[in-house]
């Protein structure tokens, strides 16, 4: 399922399993890791998945995703429809959260992950 918003005409939403017009969101629902890693690795991996194509196009460099990994800054829009041409300039600054909503697993392994967690 989708959480983006189509437009009313588009009748296929309404018929379709995979994306609604309308979807809850669960507040604090799940965790997501698969891009924390160094600024290299981060740039190898989005310029060899599946959309790799509209990554190129932002022209990020490996010194770019470095500045916002040390500004705690988001540059993908995840919201953002598949023909935003902007997807990758969003700034969204991270918060800090409690470790205590941390999973367990990290939680319990914190100087295995001191790197990446205050």
């Amino acid at each position: 399922m989708k959480n983006k918003k189509y437009p009313f005409w588009r009748i296929d939403t309404l018929l379709s399993n995979y994306k609604e017009i309308s979807v809850d969101i669960i507040k604090d629902g799940g965790w997501h890791f698969t891009n924390v890693m160094s600024p290299e690795k981060l740039f190898n991996k989005l310029n060899n998945f599946g959309h790799h194509n509209e990554f190129e196009l932002s022209n990020i460099s490996i010194n770019d995703l470095k500045e916002q990994i040390e500004n705690k800054m988001v540059n993908y829009n995840h919201l953002a429809d598949k023909t935003d041409q902007n997807k990758y300039k969003f700034n969204y600054k991270l918060k800090n959260l409690d470790n205590e909503l941390l999973p367990e697993f990290l939680r319990l392994n914190k100087t295995l992950y001191k790197d990446w967690f205050n």
